[in-house]
């Protein structure tokens, strides 16, 4: 997605909260991700987003504000999650 809506100004922030940095490091050594990756080893941002399943996605819109959160992904739903994005991406602010 980051790369087909990065000219759009798509945005995508993974935040991982896995206890072990290292590891962590390792797999993305291996598996490079394409966005940014966060790390929170506090576990600030899961408890103000009240994450409660992996992975979780919030989209936030260009205003800042939340504008829809899924728990889990669903590969069945996928169009309707890049539908979203698409509109999103079209709302002005």
């Amino acid at each position: 997605m980051q790369t087909k809506y990065g000219d759009d100004g798509l945005v995508i922030v993974a935040v991982n909260v896995d206890n072990d940095l290292a590891a962590a490091n390792r797999f993305l050594s291996d598996f490079p991700a394409r966005f940014e990756v966060h790390f929170d080893d506090d576990k600030a941002l899961a408890r103000e987003y009240e994450v409660v399943a992996m992975p979780s996605s919030f989209l936030i819109g260009r205003d800042g504000h939340l504008v829809e959160k899924h728990m889990g992904f669903k590969v069945m739903k996928q169009d309707e999650y890049e539908a979203a994005i698409r509109a999103a991406l079209n709302e002005e602010i």
